[in-house]
């Protein structure tokens, strides 16, 4: 009976031991398990005396868990950063500046893969290199670029037509003629002709709706970028009138008002401003600051006589 308890005693002890070392909680040299086992009660006795020499010889020391060292942890992974990921961070203009003709050409494609609506200007830059691999790359990639709004433009004027009076297709149509208008792939007549495109697809959405503001700040843009003020001082004062507050209603006027050269209503505007103690924003206390700097009448609208 007691050798039977003895032996269940030494099997409860190796088991527990036996756990401890799988879960690595037990850190002590390997050879030391064999006794263990082997050897009832003296094999155990080792163990806990290897336990305590081992934890004297680690005091004062910072205890540090290798595997949270592993990098194919997958929190550890995160931070190894690919290669081609590194291309993506690399302007545009300093690839263009790099000596070795194929590693230039390989930064330029990677991020014309990614987004090549975003680099129109440096294209065009491209576009005029000596290096005619280089010079094909971006004429390529911006004749794709313009045939995608062209084709995205003629599928929403078919949209159009079938439904008109829907402000959800019109809103589509005007904001890829904006993004298209304000890309830099056109100019000259070509420019204009969507530009007028753009001003009577946003007077259609005025009419529709009335009261979405974007709309008409958006018809006020556009026609002073095609130089036509017809309306706009009118539209800038129902503007007023309707939004007293809004800080965008006082910056659309005063661009009229540059556009025009109207010194003295350019003053009223930012007299206006002050009186009504009107709320800007960040962006709009720079505004506000740059047209009422001292001397900036002089600098734009010539030198009092």
């Amino acid at each position: 009976m007691i050798l039977i308890l003895f032996i269940l005693i030494h099997l409860i002890i190796s088991v527990t031991v036996f756990v401890l070392q799988d879960m690595n909680i037990l850190k002590i040299r390997d050879r030391i398990y064999p006794i263990v086992y082997l050897v009832p009660y003296v094999g155990f006795m080792m163990l806990l005396v290897e336990c305590i020499m081992d934890k004297r010889n680690r005091i004062g020391q910072r205890e540090i868990d290798l595997d949270k060292l592993e990098i194919t942890q997958v929190r550890y992974k995160q931070i190894k950063v690919p290669q081609k990921e590194e291309n993506v961070v690399v302007p545009l203009e300093e690839a263009m500046a790099i000596n070795d003709s194929k590693v230039r050409r390989s930064l330029i494609l990677d991020i014309l893969r990614k987004n090549p609506e975003n680099y129109v200007a440096v294209l065009e830059k491209a576009s005029l290199s000596s290096d005619t691999e280089l010079s094909h790359y971006a004429t390529t990639s911006m004749m794709a670029i313009q045939s995608r709004y062209e084709k995205s433009i003629a599928e929403l004027e078919k949209e159009k037509e079938r439904d008109k009076d829907n402000p959800v297709v019109l809103d589509d149509y005007a904001t890829v003629l904006k993004n298209y208008i304000n890309s830099g792939l056109i100019s000259g007549q070509v420019l204009r002709i969507y530009q007028n495109k753009l001003n009577k697809v946003l007077e259609e959405l005025k009419g529709l709706c009335p009261e979405k503001i974007k709309y008409r700040f958006d018809w006020i843009d556009n026609r002073l970028d095609i130089g036509n003020t017809a309306g706009v001082k009118a539209e800038c004062e129902e503007l007023l009138k309707k939004w007293p507050g809004e800080e965008r209603c006082y910056q659309s006027y005063m661009a009229y008002a540059f556009k025009i050269s109207d010194k003295k209503l350019a003053m009223q505007i930012l007299k206006e401003v002050k009186e009504k103690e009107v709320y800007l924003s960040r962006a709009g206390r720079e505004w506000y600051d740059f047209w009422n700097a001292d001397g900036k009448d002089e600098e734009l609208y010539g030198k009092k006589a």
